[in-house]
């Protein structure tokens, strides 16, 4: 495990009960910090500022774990379960995991949006818990399935039945979850005694006043207050680089409270063990690579322990962390490696997990299409190639997928491309021509017979470049190679449904499994 040279601080993958998350530590401390994430796009949005605050609250000397619940990020998967009640002991779970890995006594718990909500219940079920953040909490479950539903009434312009449950992004929610968060009032859950409460939000809510006037009439010391750093964990993870954190009010709280209390002053936490992941199907494998190891991923292999020597490379989308939009890149890795196929998804430096350079410290390094991704690339491939792999894929979504056209560009161990809702072909809008950019570097896969599988939802802007250059849907590239184009009606640009990532999914790993060109690298996958 290397050390970030730009944080004292030290990043440590784990994993506990079904859930991934990342220990950050500096010296061993009295007190350990848990972040409760939310979900959805609460979580996305908010992966990378959690990472920095994290390192922030490490190098003040908290040990910090942050880690993805189960059915989120990169955890298990807990089908049929009930997941509100999962998604608590996964918090309590992470509590006692932090404590027993670091030797604290005691814990405080962040908790954004409806994390704040379990956050909240956990530390009413514990005797170790001096401290409490919550970060523009939502407090009522009732209110959260009302948000919930607005979202689902404006995809299926249907009022949504949440008596079955509910399927929205990633979230598949049971009938008895949906009841469970319908029923969560923070204002009649009790902090336990001796615990601190702070409450920060971007406004004051009538929920937020009826939970400090009923804390405070229980004795629980609460302050509650305004906090502009919250628009970096709540605004679209593709801003990431328009609004740096600012977390001192959280830190300056965390001092005023709770002094560090060093346990050894000589002796920083152990590193937990190598982490490795089984699911159905799979073995999952942290990595850590790239200059300095500023780069992460996750690889995901078939349980079967035979491979060939082709694997898919999976890019992040937009400003989104590795697990993609509505955690696709997840369920495509998965399904990939359900199919014989091992696969890396990682993060561009600077997103996700991964570190940024010291050359990509200004917010304009993070711009989601501006900043050159080839070098990153070429390290994912770099770093599966001693492990036996030599002739790759590269998927990508919107930006991901423009990212990917590049580097197959460059980098002649690309042997396929699966692209979905390519924005355009270069950064420059030029218009059609027989010696157009897009033209010559079709041409160029072409004629090292890469194979390209391209996916629009109906109506994407994507589509209009793609016509302007190679006529309708794309019909010029026909007889060019391996290449297949699909412009599929029902789906969004963000397949945020899951019929639409299984349908994704499915075509791409059935290209892959045909595709001429990638039946030498692909011997024991068939």
């Amino acid at each position: 495990m290397s050390i970030d040279p730009l944080s004292p601080s030290v990043m440590h993958p784990v994993k506990f009960q079904g859930c991934f998350g990342w220990l950050h530590t500096a010296a061993a401390s009295d007190t350990a910090i848990v972040l409760c994430s939310g979900l959805r796009r609460d979580a996305s949005n908010a992966h990378r500022p959690f990472r920095i605050l994290a390192d922030q609250l490490a190098a003040e000397g908290y040990p910090t774990l942050r880690f993805d619940y189960m059915g989120t990020g990169d955890s298990c998967d807990a089908e049929g379960g009930e997941y509100w009640a999962i998604w608590l002991g996964n918090v309590l779970a992470a509590a006692d995991y932090a404590r027993a890995v670091t030797g604290a006594r005691q814990v405080v718990l962040i908790g954004l949006r409806i994390g704040a909500a379990l956050a909240t219940q956990a530390a009413a079920e514990r005797d170790d818990v001096i401290g409490l953040i919550l970060l523009d909490p939502i407090l009522r479950g009732r209110a959260y399935l009302a948000q919930l539903m607005v979202e689902a009434r404006l995809r299926t312009h249907e009022p949504p039945d949440f008596r079955d449950g509910l399927l929205l992004d990633e979230l598949c929610l049971t009938g008895e979850t949906v009841r469970r968060i319908k029923q969560q009032d923070s204002r009649e859950v009790l902090p336990p005694q001796g615990c601190s409460v702070a409450i920060f939000s971007q406004a004051q809510s009538s929920s937020i006043a009826g939970c400090v006037e009923t804390w405070r009439s229980a004795g629980i010391s609460v302050t509650s207050q305004a906090f502009s750093g919250l628009e970096s964990l709540l605004q679209p993870a593709h801003l990431a680089g328009q609004s740096p954190p600012d977390f001192m009010p959280i830190v300056s709280w965390l001092r005023a409270g709770f002094p560090v209390e060093q346990i050894d002053k000589t002796t920083a936490v152990t590193a937990p063990p190598a982490v490795m992941l089984r699911h159905d199907g799979c073995v999952e494998t942290p990595l850590r690579f790239g200059q300095q190891c500023r780069l992460f991923g996750i690889l995901c292999r078939p349980d079967s322990g035979t491979q060939s020597d082709f694997a898919v490379i999976i890019c992040n989308p937009g400003g989104d962390p590795h697990h993609g939009y509505a955690r696709f890149s997840v369920e495509f890795a998965r399904r990939l490696a359900a199919s014989g196929i091992t696969s890396l998804r990682f993060d561009f430096a600077g997103l996700g997990d991964s570190v940024p350079s010291s050359e990509q410290l200004d917010d304009d390094s993070l711009d989601v299409f501006t900043v050159d991704r080839n070098a990153d690339v070429a390290a994912a491939l770099d770093v599966l190639e001693p492990l036996g792999f030599r002739r790759f894929a590269l998927h990508g979504l919107c930006s991901g997928a423009f990212h990917a056209f590049q580097a197959s560009l460059v980098d002649t161990r690309v042997a396929a491309l699966l692209l979905i809702n390519l924005p355009w072909f270069s950064l420059r809008r030029e218009k059609s021509s027989p010696d157009s950019f897009a033209r010559a570097a079709m041409t160029a896969l072409a004629d090292r017979r890469v194979g390209r599988f391209l996916l629009f939802a109906e109506g994407d802007a994507g589509i209009r470049p793609l016509e302007q250059h190679f006529g309708p849907a794309g019909v010029d590239l026909e007889g060019s190679g391996d290449v297949e184009v699909s412009i599929v009606s029902g789906f969004d640009h963000d397949l945020t449904g899951h019929a639409m990532r299984r349908a994704a999914a499915d075509r791409m790993i059935a290209f892959l499994l045909r595709a001429p060109s990638l039946r030498e690298y692909r011997s024991d996958v068939a």
